[in-house]
Parts: C-alpha cells; sequence; structure tokens
C-alpha cells in the first residue's frame, strides 16, 4: 500500500544537495550564527570556517600550540555540524533507487569534505562542489548547470533534477537554472525553512507542482521509494516473530 505522504512525486533522476541546514543540522547555540549569515546568503560553514582561519593565525601570533585551535574546530564541528534526522533514510531510498546524488554548497570544500567524513555521508555522492569549484556562487545557475553537465543525461531524455536545499538562495537557483536547460528543476524543501516558505509563495504565484515542500525527511524518503514505510513494517514485524521464537525456544 503506498503511504498517504509518497503522492504524486515524479522520481527524480538526479537529487542536488545543500549542505549547510539541509544534510546537516545546528544546535540552539550555533542558530544565532545562522540567522545572522542568511542575511548575507553566507553559508554557516563559510563564516565559520573563516572564524577559524582568523583564530589559528592569532593563536600562532601569540604562541599557542596549533593542538588549541584543532580543539576548538572539533567543539564547533560538533555544534554546527550534526547529523540531521532521518537524512540517511533519503540517501539510503536514492541509493536503492539508483538516483546519483551531488552536493552543491557555497561552503568550503576543505570543511564541507570533513563534515561528510565525519557523518560518513560522503559515499552517497557522485559529485561534491564547493566554493572553490565555482566561478559564481548560488543562486547563480552555472554551478548548477556544470553539476547537469556532468552528470550526462541521456540525449532522448528529458530528466527531473530535484534540489534541495533550505534557503531563498536554493530556490532561486531553481529558477535561474530552468530557461538554461530541457530538465525540470524542481526546488524541494522540509516544512519551516526559508526554502519551504520560498516554494509556497511559488505555488501562490504560479502553480502546486512549481516545488516539493515535505515534512521531513522520512517523508521525502517515502516520496523516493513508495513502499519504503511497508518494508519497515514488515521487517518490524518479522524482527517481533524471532523474538517471540527465540524466547519461546529459550523457555523450553
Amino acid at each position: 500500500m503506498t503511504p498517504a505522504h509518497s503522492h504524486a512525486y515524479q522520481k527524480p533522476d538526479l537529487i542536488v544537495f545543500d549542505l549547510d541546514g539541509t544534510l546537516t543540522d545546528v544546535d540552539d547555540r550555533a542558530a544565532h550564527l545562522t540567522s545572522i549569515t542568511d542575511r548575507f546568503n553566507l553559508p554557516v560553514s563559510m563564516a565559520t570556517y573563516w572564524l577559524m582561519k582568523k583564530a589559528h593565525q592569532v593563536y600562532k601570533r601569540i604562541g599557542v600550540k596549533n593542538e588549541r585551535t584543532e580543539t576548538i574546530k572539533h567543539g564547533v564541528m560538533n555544534h554546527l555540524c550534526a547529523e540531521k534526522a532521518d537524512m540517511f533514510d533519503v540517501l539510503n531510498a536514492a541509493f536503492d533507487a539508483y538516483i546519483p546524488c551531488s552536493i552543491l554548497s557555497n561552503g568550503p570544500r576543505e570543511w564541507g569534505e570533513k563534515i561528510l567524513n565525519r557523518l560518513h555521508m560522503r559515499m552517497f555522492f557522485n559529485q561534491a562542489v564547493f566554493r572553490e569549484d565555482m566561478p559564481s556562487l548560488k543562486p547563480d545557475p552555472e554551478p548548477l548547470l556544470r553539476i547537469l553537465e556532468d552528470h550526462a543525461f541521456p540525449d532522448y531524455k528529458r530528466g527531473t533534477v530535484w534540489v534541495c536545499g533550505d534557503r531563498t538562495s536554493d530556490v532561486a537557483l531553481t529558477m535561474n537554472t530552468a530557461p538554461h536547460v530541457r530538465h525540470r528543476v524542481i526546488p524541494v524543501a522540509f516544512e519551516g525553512t526559508k526554502a519551504a516558505e520560498a516554494i509556497a509563495t511559488l505555488h501562490d504565484r504560479f502553480n502546486p507542482q512549481q516545488g516539493h515542500i515535505f515534512k521531513t525527511p522520512h517523508h521525502m524518503a517515502c516520496a523516493i521509494d513508495p513502499d519504503l514505510d511497508d518494508r519497515i513494517r514488515r521487517a518490524v514485524n518479522s524482527l517481533g516473530r524471532e523474538q517471540t521464537h527465540i524466547a519461546t525456544f529459550t523457555r523450553q
């Protein structure tokens, strides 16, 4: 049976993810930093990376050992780079459905790769495009156009591309890119984000197919794989039967 929250979604041929705030979460102590960086369309990782570099220079100048800087970096990363709930559901669903995934982030590569490796996510992405790789940043369409070109869609196919982000710039990126490609480039966001607000505005001004808003990452995973909930339910039931069997055998 198809879950109610997985209706009427065309299966994507490619999913492009933002990193900060989309694949990762931030705790309350770091949340105020995002409110500041949002005003300048600056990713948290970029601001943090700049601050860490400055801190490293200061510590070096006053003779403090580099280990202190690394300790601070580790602490900051713990606050800014926690695993976002259920995102592995999305990545696993895409992997099982043979849907390639890419990352497009305005943040620096050094920081982004550390985040991906720390959260054990790097294996899910064919491409990872960061600040150093772009002649211009999101929402300029050039970085996404390069990703689409590298993906090499078949000449006969009009592909469907989901662009999943948390900011208005991620939605603007899809709008700026769409006129240059034959593919359907669709913004995707989770409830409660600036991107979701922007998609809702598109729905009001244009049509409901202009973008997808998911309540949670798990709902997005179910849109990619409509049988996901049923398989989980069957696995849980099977595990319950096995546990009952083992308990009965043990008592005997």
